[in-house]
């Protein structure tokens, strides 16, 4: 639509990832929002495409997305990170962390942020600074954090909110929930804002 503010197109989309990219009159630079799912280790669905393989093509995706905008990325990543540090030495603020466990996913999830330059939102941004679960195992009586949200530092400070939508019953995974800010364009008698 020419007359929209905004406007959204499929980037990049692969198996197992979901990229848009949305620009608009007011947004200086495009935004880029990814939304994975890595399986567990032990699932059937590694066998064709291992968790390695997936794990590189994401860090190609991301870093490719880097390249054009702002990057959001999102999903569940089986993976626990604990209080690994993400930032590459940067000095970025020390992470919040109820779930101090780390696995291997978490372990390739935090490698791959170093290597693209992305932050984790997890027990950074306003709302989620305790990292609190977002899976929930009934079986086993645990919480795990497993779900996260990956931002650019330049896409950082869009992140007005972050946070588990606790008290879902139609998964043993909680959502996660973002307020992004983005600016509007608006039209004032003829004129562009």
């Amino acid at each position: 639509k020419t007359k929209s503010s905004y406007h959204v197109a499929d980037w990049a989309s692969s198996e197992g990832c979901l990229w848009v990219k949305i620009i608009g009159r007011a947004l200086t630079t495009p935004l880029l929002l990814g939304c994975c799912y890595i399986p567990p280790l032990g699932s059937s669905q590694l066998r064709a495409v291992d968790i390695e393989a997936r794990f590189a093509r994401l860090t190609t995706d991301v870093s490719a997305a880097c390249s054009e905008g702002h990057v959001l990325l999102t999903g569940d990543f089986n993976a626990r990170v604990g209080e690994l540090d993400d930032s590459n030495g940067e000095g970025s603020q020390r992470r919040g962390c109820t779930d101090t466990t780390v696995n291997a996913h978490g372990r390739r999830l935090v490698e791959m942020c170093k290597d693209t330059g992305l932050l984790l939102c997890t027990g950074r941004a306003k709302g989620d600074e305790h990292a609190i679960p977002t899976f929930w195992s009934s079986a086993r009586g645990t919480a795990s954090r497993l779900d996260h949200l990956l931002v650019s530092p330049d896409a950082l400070p869009l992140i007005q909110e972050c946070g588990v939508r606790k008290g879902r019953s139609d998964s043993d995974h909680c959502p996660l929930e973002s307020i992004i800010s983005l600016p509007l364009s608006a039209h004032v008698q003829g004129l562009h804002c």
